[in-house]
């Protein structure tokens, strides 16, 4: 198994034990290739660490952008741990919920102004987000809301927190968030036309309100404040719903938690179940296809019976085909099924069943009685 180390250092960057050179002697499109094609090198099974020797201090946005950007992507591709202040973080497990992108490095993309901000000054200065600034985008699947945040300094930046309605595709409310390393005094101005609240007091001039604060600064519409957390309680029950603990290495995790994602947005919970459990088609799970094809909905047409090789039949679970079990390791998913939740494990050699209430299998021509809450295989590789 290949692993490669790479040291962080205020005065440069190694690999092992070579001298990269200086990053701030390189652009920071050349430091992304260079690591990048490590990565790929390395290939699914090799692991890639990132210790931090004094970089972090001297570069601290370079660091954010190595370490919460461009290392989450790599991590469909490898392996990948980061040590800052002797702290050890893993970073695959909670990559695969989320899709990350840096603009503003090589492209020097204008980056988008939120459009309730009209001003934002740091110690009384002005500041302007344009094309020199760094800004990044991320969705967050798990928690269903987009993460903006904008570079201002080397230890300022601006996050934004929106979220969107699965009823309309609306966006309904949005966090905003100015935090700073060191100390220094905030002061933004919004439109008028949110109502907004903050951990600072409200100040007004004319269709401007203005908020100021030392170090950080909190603001969110009421809508936000108001729906957040029936928001984030919606997403907890439909990935309990729909989400698959996939086998330790499986190349498409994000790419299917990314779909379903989508999904959620445009059809019903009802409408996707249906879909999940209608008769496969030939590209039913091979989400390779999406490198050419851009209509989804076919990969995901039958997936769960391509899964597990069956569906329901008369309140009877009936497995006719032969099921798609993981390579290596375990694969968890649970089906929900008319309050019928039916936790399935599957290996290499098979398949097995936890109902919570009583249930009937068909499998390689015997009919199987599964207790309630007890383990039972349905399926064996023979």
């Amino acid at each position: 198994m290949k692993k490669i180390i790479f040291r962080l250092t205020t005065m440069g960057v190694y690999e092992q034990t070579t001298y990269l050179g200086k990053w701030t002697d390189a652009t920071n499109q050349t430091m992304y290739l260079k690591f990048r094609g490590t990565c790929e090198s390395l290939g699914s099974n090799g692991y890639m660490q990132i210790i931090d020797d004094g970089f972090a201090k001297s570069n601290p946005m370079k660091w954010i952008i190595l370490t919460k950007i461009w290392a989450y992507n790599w991590a469909a591709l490898c392996h990948i741990t980061v040590c800052q202040s002797d702290r050890w973080r893993e970073l695959n497990d909670s990559a695969m919920w989320c899709e990350r992108q840096c603009y503003g490095i090589a492209d020097q993309s204008f980056a988008l102004k939120p459009a309730d901000l009209r001003t934002i000054y740091l110690n009384q200065k002005h500041l302007s987000i344009d094309n020199q600034t760094i800004w990044t985008v991320s969705e967050e699947y798990l928690y269903g809301c987009q993460i903006i945040t904008y570079m201002l300094t080397q230890y300022c930046q601006l996050t934004i927190l929106k979220i969107r309605s699965v009823e309309t595709n609306q966006w309904v409310g949005q966090r905003m968030m100015v935090t700073s390393s060191k100390p220094v005094f905030i002061s933004i101005g919004l439109s008028t036309k949110d109502a907004w609240v903050s951990n600072r007091p409200l100040r007004k001039n004319g269709n401007h309100v203005f908020y100021a604060a030392h170090d950080k600064l909190v603001i969110e519409t009421q809508l936000f404040k108001k729906t957040f957390g029936h928001h984030r309680q919606l997403w907890e029950d439909y990935w309990q719903l729909f989400d698959i603990n996939w086998e330790t290495g499986y190349r498409w995790t994000r790419l299917y938690r990314r779909l379903m994602y989508e999904i959620h947005f445009v059809k019903s919970i009802a409408e996707i179940q249906q879909l999940l459990w209608a008769p496969p088609l030939d590209v039913t799970g091979d989400f390779n296809c999406l490198t050419w094809q851009c209509d989804w909905v076919p990969i995901l047409t039958g997936f769960w019976q391509q899964l597990i090789g069956g569906c329901f039949v008369d309140e009877r679970l009936v497995i006719e085909n032969w099921p798609r079990l993981p390579l290596l390791g375990r694969r968890e998913l649970t089906l929900d099924r008319d309050g019928q939740k039916i936790k399935i494990r599957q290996t290499n050699q098979q398949m097995v069943v936890q109902p919570s209430k009583p249930l009937t299998v068909m499998s390689q021509h015997r009919k199987i009685q599964c207790s309630r809450q007890c383990w039972t295989v349905i399926w064996e590789n023979y």
